[in-house]
């Protein structure tokens, strides 16, 4: 008895896993909650008087975030998520990326993570970021208003990530996937075929493994 629920466990656990793979992030190249923060290298306001900070959260880190930044946040890496592609969730990227000669089907997001302030104000600000994130750049979104938008200025050069917004705000960088390795799947759909056959596999287990332990029970 004890083998048999040991046995009916371990398959448990393998589905559980299998449904967890399957369930990653539609549009993104990797879990946001993987990358590191981008490193802020300075930043200037437009407001002369304000004296505050500003300070990068991965989604990783989304906790120490207040209550309504973390929901805001969340919200974004949802609708990220939930997205059948970066070009039907952002329509504008797609204008950018035919500028550049990318095909809108080869977008993915890079990254995730919000900026937030120690003080408000209406100001804008000028950042510089290193992020390691930003190889083959198309453009950098915000999200706002339950949508994404692009920000206009956002340019890479000499290798950091420079643009001009208002705080706080969840951004995401947006990249050409055309050069990714065959062997990194730009979404958790890319290869549904392999955990559908993980799951049939585990589902004929637990099948045998009802059929012996009953034909052992009449012996």
């Amino acid at each position: 008895m004890k083998k048999f629920f040991s046995i009916m466990l371990m398959v448990v656990m393998v589905l559980t896993i299998t449904v967890s793979v399957n369930a990653a992030p539609g549009s993104f190249i990797n879990s946001p909650s993987y990358n590191k923060t981008p490193i802020i290298v300075e930043f200037e306001c437009s407001d002369d008087n304000w004296k505050g900070e500003i300070y990068i959260t991965s989604f990783g880190d989304r906790n120490v975030l207040e209550l309504i930044d973390r929901e805001f946040f969340e919200d974004a890496y949802e609708s990220i998520r939930n997205s059948g592609s970066v070009s039907a969730l952002i329509p504008e990227i797609s204008d950018i990326a035919a500028n550049l000669n990318v095909s809108p089907d080869n977008l993915g997001i890079s990254d995730l993570f919000h900026i937030g302030t120690s003080e408000s104000t209406d100001g804008s600000f000028k950042i510089k970021l290193d992020a390691e994130t930003i190889k083959n750049f198309i453009g950098l979104v915000y999200y706002e208003d339950g949508k994404w938008h692009v920000v206009e200025d956002a340019k890479v050069e000499g290798g950091y990530l420079i643009f001009t917004s208002q705080l706080p705000k969840a951004y995401a960088v947006v990249v050409d996937t055309t050069n990714l390795p065959v062997d990194a799947p730009v979404t958790g759909d890319a290869i549904p075929w392999i955990l559908m056959t993980v799951m049939a596999v585990s589902a004929a287990g637990i099948i045998l493994v009802v059929v012996s332990y009953k034909k052992k029970s009449r012996a």
